[in-house]
């Protein structure tokens, strides 16, 4: 088998890169993770040589900065990182024969795949967030007649760049109900993992004398915490007795001790997986979580009934009835969380998905694998209604046609 050596980067996504080196590190295979996303979770170190530690949280708090509006934000995530990213560029080409890169991320806007592509190292790209998605189909659009106009274009670039990372990119990682605007198969995020840094816990009673319930959004709007939030409420006020704790912008150590702690997760509102960066935290524990997703009504037309982690993976409508269940039922609570542990240990685990990954880099991927774009059914999006979701296309299709969706190949 071919040797690599893996630049890995640019940007963490709920510890998935630092999970996924864990694994090439327990395989002998060497890596380097570059982090310049700035995530204010502050996921643990990767195994990295001191060096790149070093630069790793020297441009984290740099970053921090740029997170205090939006406004500087923007500009760190679509100017400044970028410029950082560039004089790490030399040493990662000459040092590495395979770079896997994390949502979108990128040393200068793209133009080095064609580059990388020439000289013959191997690319993997993971989709972890919505980058395949366009963007009417997410939560934090709301278009209008005042604004149509620009998210047309949005969509358009949006497009552009995944044909363009599909055109110079050996392999893709995405998660199917998120991928419309891809063209070319990719490789499903639940075959190769969602690998979990702590799958080696034992699983942890919290000892609580009521049953206690974790919310631990990353984004409150896109999560539907609010919505959330009133199903607790609705629930306490039934009487249903149970301790309800919500926690967001937070280090990752904490999120970890506070699942610890708990004997519910309460994830999201509409969710692309059954189980994602929170819930495979807490699976790790033996926590079981409720998941919200219209998905949940066609996931096991994409994925093997295997493959499928263990969640309470339902439909919005369904979360109240499917919590209340949960809480007043110890056992079906404890089986559902060691069900979730034992997947995590033997499917999802950082060796597993390393093993997967390194099968990629191989280029012999199994047909069984690989998922067809134009099989996809899914037409919801990511923390919005689905009526939202028809005002939005209403709108832009009103205004400029079916072909401003950006779907034609579906």
């Amino acid at each position: 088998m071919k040797t690599y050596k893996i630049f890995m980067g640019l940007r963490e996504m709920a510890g998935y890169i630092g999970s996924l080196q864990k694994g090439f590190a327990e395989l002998g295979i060497e890596s380097h993770f570059l982090d310049i996303g700035g995530s204010p979770f502050q996921y643990a170190s990767c195994t990295n040589p001191e060096w790149l530690n070093l630069c790793n949280n020297l441009i984290g708090k740099l970053a921090s900065f740029f997170y205090r509006n939006q406004l500087l934000r923007l500009f760190w995530l679509g100017f400044l990182q970028n410029f950082i990213a560039m004089f790490f560029f030399p040493w990662a080409f000459f040092a590495h024969n395979a770079f896997v890169f994390c949502s979108n991320s990128t040393f200068f806007f793209f133009l080095e795949l064609p580059l990388l592509k020439l000289f013959r190292k191997k690319v993997i790209y993971i989709m972890l967030g919505s980058e395949s998605r366009p963007v009417y189909c997410t939560g934090k659009v709301k278009i209008s007649e005042k604004n149509v106009k620009h998210y047309k274009r949005v969509i358009k670039l949006q497009k552009l760049w995944i044909l363009w990372i599909e055109k110079f990119s050996d392999c893709i990682v995405s998660i199917p109900p998120q991928a419309m605007l891809h063209e070319k198969p990719f490789v499903s995020i639940m075959t190769v993992g969602y690998p979990c840094r702590f799958e080696n816990i034992d699983v942890i009673h919290s000892g609580n004398t009521r049953v206690r319930v974790l919310h631990s959004p990353s984004n409150r709007a896109t999560k539907g915490s609010d919505e959330l939030l009133r199903i607790v409420q609705e629930l306490k006020a039934e009487g249903v007795d149970f301790e309800y704790k919500e926690i967001t912008g937070v280090p990752n150590a904490q999120v970890i001790e506070e699942i610890k702690k708990s004997d519910i997760i309460l994830d999201e509102l509409f969710s692309d997986s059954p189980m994602a960066g929170l819930t495979t935290e807490a699976a790790a524990a033996g926590k079981p979580s409720v998941v919200g997703s219209y998905y949940a009504e066609i996931v096991r037309e994409d994925v093997p009934a295997e493959d499928i982690p263990p969640s309470a993976f339902v439909f919005p409508e369904h979360i109240k009835e499917t919590l209340r269940n949960l809480i007043e039922e110890k056992t079906e609570r404890e089986l559902l969380g060691a069900a979730a542990a034992k997947f995590i240990a033997e499917k999802w685990s950082c060796r597993k998905s390393a093993e997967a990954y390194l099968q990629l880099l191989s280029g012999n991927i199994p047909e069984k694998w690989m998922f067809q774009p134009s099989a996809m059914r899914y037409a919801c999006g990511y923390g919005l209604s689905r009526a939202q979701l028809k005002k939005n296309i209403s709108l832009l299709v009103e205004k400029y046609g079916m072909e401003s969706l950006c779907l034609g190949n579906k």
